[in-house]
């Protein structure tokens, strides 16, 4: 349906109504019609129109202005074109992506074995293998910021890092693999290597 300006008490000339969608002539038709009705407000010939008949112009040419499409709309089949010569370069930047976040978890591993037993120079936090962070929700691990941290861990928090850290192989491949065992392989895994037991 075509918006139809609204009409004015000092009898000023309404412009047509428009077409649907609204064309650039229709919102030039409009911006006609504001500046025409203020003029005439301005020169105080009787009747001038009110300033709610000046805000319903306002209004009505920000509608057609919003419905406006442009003639320069892209034709239908340019989106599936675009997104199929984006579909490679959007599967490079994923695997860019990964790439860089397996090189921050190397880094931070690398960090972590200058560290020592990390009392003076804690480790830093190793991602798991979805790289989520594991003294996060769901997780809500301890932070293996130190050898300590790592020995205190609970018989739950140290499955739980095994499975998370992705070393269940590691630990099936050793026969009747211990607590202790497990705890060493989870700091070796982080950057640790320091003694942890005596």
């Amino acid at each position: 349906m075509a918006l139809v300006a609204p009409i004015n008490g000092a009898r000023i000339a309404v412009p047509p109504a428009g077409q649907v969608p609204p064309t650039r002539e229709d919102v030039g038709a409009a911006v006609d019609y504001v500046m025409r009705l203020q003029q005439h407000r301005k020169t105080e010939i009787q009747p001038t129109p009110t300033l709610e008949e000046i805000g319903n112009v306002h209004v009505h040419l920000e509608t057609v202005t919003a419905k406006h499409v442009p003639a320069e709309v892209a034709p239908g089949w340019f989106q599936a074109a675009l997104d199929d010569a984006l579909a490679p370069i959007k599967e490079e930047l994923v695997k860019t992506g990964q790439t860089l976040v397996k090189i921050q978890r190397e880094n931070a591993i690398a960090r972590n074995t200058q560290c020592g037993d990390g009392l003076a120079r804690p480790f830093e936090i190793i991602t798991t293998k979805t790289n989520e962070d594991p003294t996060k929700a769901p997780h809500n691990l301890p932070h293996l910021n130190n050898t300590s941290a790592i020995c205190n861990l609970s018989h739950l928090q140290v499955s739980e890092y095994i499975t998370q850290y992705d070393l269940d192989t590691q630990v099936n491949a050793v026969p009747n693999c211990t607590y202790d065992r497990k705890k060493i392989m989870i700091a070796q895994y982080v950057g640790c290597y320091a003694v942890l037991f005596s």
